[in-house]
């Protein structure tokens, strides 16, 4: 379990990524207005989320992860520190027909481009609802 700044804990699953200098840098570096809403894109345990919750009493955090196990790392991690109501993680790969509208003035994001010859993966799929939806 990771202590972080204000009273929060990071608890990393075995093989998420590593809590790091760049996510604690950048959780200090960047200056949100008050009440900001932040999409972190492919946000796995909720690390940044949780650094940025931390730091700016105000902001609300929408992570987005494609990993099934790292999103129910992030959902414990938000209801561990008390932060349902200003962050959730949802589990889904962003330029499907099925994902849901975070920011609906976002234009859609189109796949990456595939080598010739490639057919692209289906997509993988988290069982239950995103936190807080």
């Amino acid at each position: 379990m990771e202590q972080l700044p204000n009273g929060f804990t990071l608890n990393l699953p075995e093989g998420a990524f590593p809590l790091s200098t760049d996510s604690m840098v950048l959780s200090h570096f960047v200056r949100l207005p008050r009440s900001a809403r932040v999409l972190d894109l492919g946000s796995g345990c909720g690390t940044l989320g949780l650094l940025l919750c931390a730091v700016n009493e105000s902001c609300r955090v929408t992570g987005v992860e494609l990993s099934q196990s790292a999103h129910l790392a992030a959902i414990d991690n938000i209801r561990r520190n008390g932060l349902t109501t200003r962050m959730e993680s949802i589990c889904c790969l962003l330029y499907t027909s099925d994902a849901p509208p975070i920011f609906p003035a976002a234009p859609p994001a189109a796949p990456p481009p595939l080598p010739a010859g490639r057919t692209p993966a289906p997509p993988p799929t988290c069982s239950g609802p995103p936190l807080g939806r």
